[in-house]
């Protein structure tokens, strides 16, 4: 099976984060792929986790012991703040796919995939390439199969007696004990359970100090399972905007979250908007308060299915295709495609989606076609998989822009070729092309829900047409 190396570090500083993502992913993609963690620091509480899991993990000094075990079959996940534009090049250089998760979009990027799970994150935000393609916001969330399996369950929900505690696996500012300290004087709760990870640094005084209210159950390093259990048998949650935030929403929780971080600010800032968690804004003491008094007057929560379970299906695609693209080929179009292309021209299925939709005849077809396949300003390809055609893409030039069209035959719909054919169709127009262009614009029926998503997914801006009944993609080029 092909090879993904994991490239994340955990510690003290750092949190659990970045490790516990690439698990997450890890469990999503275990069946077809040999999964391997890289890791310069990580706890070991966390090294036994990923053992258990059945994946394998490398220790490395340098990062240049990384680099030497990359051959140009492999793909790499990278999830590290402290990793640059320039290593992400080195991978890319070796030959390998790289997927980024990410959620600063502070850097370019040279990834092949970019993952970020906040709400509301555009493509737009990020400095990319041509052939970046982008999983973004809810629907790609990096959250650990238990959580993602219970994401339907509906919860019942009553008066709050009972508050779950947790900032995650380091919480280097121990913001644990903060709240525990407004708890303990919070005669409104009746069951307090508080959760530290493998890398809290303070357990001992924090077990010393609630040690004598009866109230206080204190968790440490828990397994999902657990995890899941305990968030579903409290009648609030007290999280950081997180990937615990989103494992709450997940299972339809009552929550309170704030951040403490920049790297938190996306996805605090997308759920504030979606009401989807009481504020605490940046976990001070009177903003803790606030929000819990709140919490007790509110009388309801927005309990709207936010996050819906289906991630791991989604992203599996993605690492799929990256083993499919290498079957596949591109071709400029000559005069022995003419009778594979008017069938295309002529089928129904395929034409539904054209603005016109009428029917063409062989002796129109020919000389549109032949006019296209000897115009200097169109540049038109024959997509090949295993030597069988299965589609074809052009772009139409006009002065510094291009309008592209592409279609898929109808034997290979369904496959994943589209964003293929569209990523590899635009690097070979800009190679090809004598002149720089500075857009690339495509026109798609709302009806074509196929290709619509083909376009969002390599990041093209999209903006719809209400009385044409079409979405107008744009993807601007970076010189």
């Amino acid at each position: 099976m092909k090879k993904i190396y994991f490239r994340a570090d955990a510690n003290t500083a750092l949190g659990l984060g970045h490790v516990t993502r690439c698990m997450a992913l890890a469990q999503m993609l275990y069946k077809d792929f040999n999964l391997i963690f890289v890791s310069k620091e990580i706890p070991s509480k966390v090294c036994e986790e990923i053992l258990a899991l059945g994946f394998k993990l490398v220790s490395i000094d340098q990062e240049a012991g990384f680099l030497k075990l990359l051959t140009d079959d492999d793909i790499v996940v990278l999830d590290h703040y402290d990793l640059s534009a320039v290593y992400q090049k080195n991978i890319k250089d070796r030959g390998c796919r790289l997927v980024c998760i990410d959620d600063l979009a502070d850097k370019e990027f040279y990834a092949d995939l970019i993952i970020n799970h906040a709400p509301h994150v555009q493509a737009t935000n990020y400095k990319a390439q041509l052939y970046t393609q982008f999983a973004l916001g809810l629907d790609y969330a990096l959250l650990r199969p238990t959580f993602l399996l219970n994401a339907r369950i509906p919860k019942q929900w009553g008066k709050i007696k009972s508050v779950l505690v947790c900032f995650g696996g380091s919480d280097s500012k121990n913001l644990t004990q903060k709240v525990t300290d407004l708890l303990k004087v919070d005669r409104r709760f009746t069951e307090i359970s508080v959760v530290v990870g493998a890398a809290y640094a303070h357990f001992s005084d924090l077990d010393q100090q609630i040690s004598t209210d009866h109230r206080f159950r204190l968790h440490h390093n828990i397994s999902a399972m657990e995890m899941v259990d305990l968030m579903q048998k409290s009648d609030l949650v007290i999280v950081p905007a997180s990937g615990i935030l989103q494992e709450a929403i997940c299972l339809g929780c009552h929550i309170v979250s704030g951040m403490y971080v920049e790297n938190q600010m996306h996805i605090f800032d997308g759920f504030k908007k979606k009401a989807a968690f009481i504020s605490a804004d940046d976990f001070s003491k009177p903003s803790i308060k606030r929000a819990l008094d709140r919490a007790f007057t509110q009388g309801s929560f927005n309990t709207r299915q936010l996050i819906d379970g289906k991630s791991g299906a989604r992203l599996l695609k993605y690492f799929r295709q990256f083993d499919l693209e290498g079957k596949i080929s591109i071709r400029r179009a000559t005069i022995t495609d003419l009778d594979k292309t008017y069938q295309w021209a002529n089928s129904s299925e395929i034409r539904k989606y054209f603005i016109n939709t009428e029917p063409v005849a062989l002796e129109q077809h020919i000389k549109w076609f032949t006019a296209k396949v000897g115009q200097g300003g169109c540049h038109y390809f024959i997509g090949e998989i295993k030597g069988e055609i299965f589609g074809s893409i052009r772009f139409d030039r006009k002065e510094d822009s291009a309008e592209v069209s592409y279609l898929i035959d109808e034997a290979h719909q369904g496959q994943g070729l589209g964003v293929i054919l569209l990523k590899k169709g635009l690097e070979e127009f800009i190679i090809q092309t004598p002149q720089p262009v500075k857009t690339i614009k495509g026109i798609v029926l709302e009806s074509n829900l196929a290709s619509i998503k083909v376009f969002q997914k390599l990041g093209y801006q999209m903006e719809y047409n209400a009385e044409k009944k079409h979405f107008l993609f744009t993807k601007v080029i970076r010189d």
